[in-house]
């Protein structure tokens, strides 16, 4: 598993991680959720996110313990009530999935709808939506995009 997460967001002027997501398509979620974990309390991270195509999970860092223990879950839902049928189509392809909640956290502070999951209305709005509203959206791989010859 890579050392760092597929996606971070971080603050305009500071490397230092706001939110750190892991985007996964296989059936070891629980290795994902750990690693998750242990970067957040490695990297002193106060929010993370696990995004599978059946699931999305949201943890928070309560700066409680030094283990990945210490990391609680904050919300979750269906990953397809966040990202709709982009889910489906990434079942798949982690590449799909990747680039669709990348847009959708690029595209969070815009949304007027603010109708998100009940179970993870809360997460959102006093966790994520702060974190990125005035943070900036990063990959930290390159995404190699497939073009026909």
């Amino acid at each position: 598993m890579s050392a760092w997460p597929d996606i971070v967001v971080t603050q305009p002027d500071s490397p230092e991680v706001q939110l750190a997501v892991e985007v996964k398509v296989g059936p070891d979620s629980r290795a994902s959720e750990a690693h998750i974990k242990e970067y957040m309390v490695r990297q002193n991270c106060p929010l993370g996110m696990l995004v599978t195509p059946g699931m999305t999970l949201f943890f928070r860092n309560p700066y409680t313990g030094y283990e990945p223990e210490a990391i609680r879950k904050v919300g979750e839902c269906r990953t397809e009530e966040l990202l709709g049928a982009i889910a489906e189509s990434a079942a798949g392809d982690e590449e799909v999935l990747l680039e669709g909640v990348e847009h959708w956290l690029e595209g969070l502070p815009l949304n007027p709808r603010r109708s998100w999951p009940s179970s993870a209305q809360e997460a959102i709005e006093s966790y994520l939506l702060p974190a990125v509203m005035g943070g900036v959206v990063r990959a930290t791989g390159p995404r190699w995009r497939r073009t026909a010859s």
